[in-house]
């Protein structure tokens, strides 16, 4: 992302994931508005690639993305996605909601998680 000025920035998103019936892509505009204490606003929209496999539509589908995300403080994340994946037979639409950690949060997280899985190991490797 790129700042600009007036609490704004503007940028790009490549997405990549997987699922059992195949590989997701998405390549999205993005947009971020954010206020001088701890608020934060993305809006981003772009073109979304998934593989749909049911009775009505086969194979690759391409269509439309959007998204929306707000984040408090750089400690939660509140994001909610709309894909329309248009395939062979007829457009398939898909929706979700999602609460994350903003990087603050999921920094300590990752420590934390670090710490135990260490802790983990460490009881399992002296016992015999």
């Amino acid at each position: 992302m790129a700042n600009r000025s007036g609490g704004r920035a503007v940028g790009g998103t490549l997405s990549l994931g997987g699922s059992s019936t195949g590989l997701y892509a998405a390549v999205e505009g993005r947009y971020r508005w954010w206020d001088s204490c701890c608020l934060s606003v993305d809006l981003s929209a772009g073109v979304a690639r998934s593989r749909l496999e049911s009775p009505s539509t086969l194979g690759a589908a391409y269509g439309p993305t959007a998204a929306v995300l707000l984040v408090g403080g750089d400690l939660l994340e509140v994001s909610a996605r709309a894909d329309l994946a248009l395939g062979r037979r007829r457009p398939v639409a898909a929706t979700s909601l999602g609460v994350g950690l903003g990087s603050y949060a999921a920094a300590g997280g990752t420590v934390v998680f670090g710490a135990l899985v260490a802790l983990v190991i460490s009881a399992f490797a002296h016992f015999e």
